[in-house]
């Protein structure tokens, strides 16, 4: 478009795939991403948002993925992730309660019949304790 525009730019796609996988990987070998952790966090009675945090700081501490940041202070409430131009700051005070809202089963009603029938197998899963979770892409 820029070009029949008369723009002359060069853009580079930037492959976002491993920023991808530290959200929402399942792989429990290679690790687990940033809300599986958060998912593990609300299925233990005993969860809280700090051991959330901390989770994903050991997680990603020592890991390849450098999309993870953990930040010098504060690090008990937040982690960035570097995935636009800047880092961006997450606070996790209220992440496992917010988490813990049940999605009303007509909207995964609609979302179960809107996936089969545009073709999306793997939106849907069950996780450990059978609950019914929708997922941002099948990994």
């Amino acid at each position: 478009m820029c070009k029949e525009e008369g723009i002359n730019i060069d853009l580079k796609f930037q492959d976002n795939s491993s920023i991808l996988t530290a959200i929402d990987s399942q792989d429990a070998k290679s690790g687990l991403g940033i809300l599986p952790l958060l998912e593990e966090q609300c299925n233990l009675q005993s969860g809280s948002n700090e051991a959330f945090t901390q989770s994903c700081h050991r997680r990603f501490g020592k890991s390849p993925v450098k999309c993870y940041v953990e930040p010098k202070l504060a690090a008990r409430e937040h982690f960035e992730i570097l995935h636009s131009c800047c880092p961006v700051r997450y606070c996790t005070s209220h992440f496992r309660e917010k988490n813990m809202d049940v999605m009303p089963s007509e909207v995964l009603q609609v979302l179960s019949t809107w996936e089969t029938s545009r073709g999306l197998p793997g939106c849907f899963r069950y996780d450990a304790f059978g609950k019914h979770i929708l997922t941002v892409f099948d990994s």
